[in-house]
C-alpha cells in the first residue's frame, strides 16, 4: 500500500501504466481517501480551534465547531472522491479506471495534510475573543469577519491557502498523467479541464463570496 502512494508520488506515468495489470492496486485505492480523509480531519479539528478559542464564554459554539469540522472533513473527503471519479469517467471513459486515478490522484494530499498538521501544531493561531452576541446581529457579523481575517492572516492560515492550491495543482497533474497513460491525450485533457473547473470553483467561491 505504502510502495504504492509512493510510487505514484515519485513515477506516476509508471505507476499508472501498470495499475490496470496490478488489481490488487485498484482495490486498495480506497485506503488512500480513507488516509486523506484522516489527515483532512487532523487538519480541520486544528482549524477549528480558533474559532472555539474566539467563544471563551459559549462552550457550546466552541465544542459544535470542533466536533462538526473533522466530521465535515471527512465526509467531504469521500464525496470529492466520487465526484472526481464520475467527472473523469465522462470525460475519459470508465475503461481508465476512473475512481482509482482520482484516489491515487489525491496521493500527494498525504504529503500536503501533514505539512499542515505539523505547521498547524508549532504555530497555533491566537484570535481576538468575541463578546458580541448573535441577539447584535451587526455587532456579531463584524466579530466574525475579523476572527476569519485573524485567521486567514495568521501563518497557518496563509500557509494552508498555499499548501490547498498547491495540493489542487499536484493533484490535477496527476489526473493528466493517470489518463493518459492508459488513453489518450485528448481524453486527458478533458478529463482534467472537467475536474479543474469543480476544483477550482470550489477554491474560489469564499473569495467570490466575500467580494459580493
Amino acid at each position: 500500500m505504502l510502495e504504492g502512494i509512493l510510487e505514484v508520488i515519485v513515477k506516476p506515468q509508471t505507476f499508472f501504466r501498470e495499475l490496470e495489470s496490478k488489481p490488487k492496486q485498484i482495490s486498495l485505492a480506497f485506503l488512500v481517501i480513507i488516509i486523506t480523509g484522516i489527515l483532512a480531519a487532523i487538519v480541520a479539528y486544528f482549524s477549528a480551534l480558533p474559532t472555539a478559542d474566539a467563544f471563551p464564554d459559549n462552550a457550546i459554539v466552541g465544542q459544535i465547531s470542533v466536533i462538526s469540522a473533522p466530521i465535515i472533513a471527512i465526509i467531504a473527503s469521500f464525496v470529492i472522491w466520487l465526484i472526481y471519479g464520475l467527472l473523469i469517467r465522462m470525460g475519459a471513459g470508465m475503461d481508465t479506471k476512473p475512481w482509482a486515478i482520482a484516489a491515487y490522484s489525491s496521493a500527494p494530499q498525504i504529503i500536503i495534510l501533514t505539512i499542515a498538521i505539523v505547521i498547524a501544531a508549532l504555530f497555533p493561531v491566537s484570535v481576538s475573543p468575541i463578546t458580541a452576541t448573535a441577539t447584535d446581529p451587526e455587532a456579531f457579523r463584524a466579530a466574525n469577519t475579523q476572527l476569519q481575517h485573524e485567521i486567514q492572516s495568521s501563518f497557518y492560515g496563509r500557509s494552508s491557502q498555499v499548501l490547498t492550491y498547491l495540493s489542487s495543482l499536484w493533484q490535477l497533474l496527476l489526473i493528466y498523467l493517470g489518463v493518459q497513460a492508459v488513453s489518450t491525450r485528448t481524453r486527458a485533457i478533458r478529463a482534467t479541464v472537467i475536474v479543474a473547473i469543480l476544483a477550482f470553483g470550489f477554491l474560489l467561491l469564499p473569495w467570490l463570496l466575500a467580494s459580493v
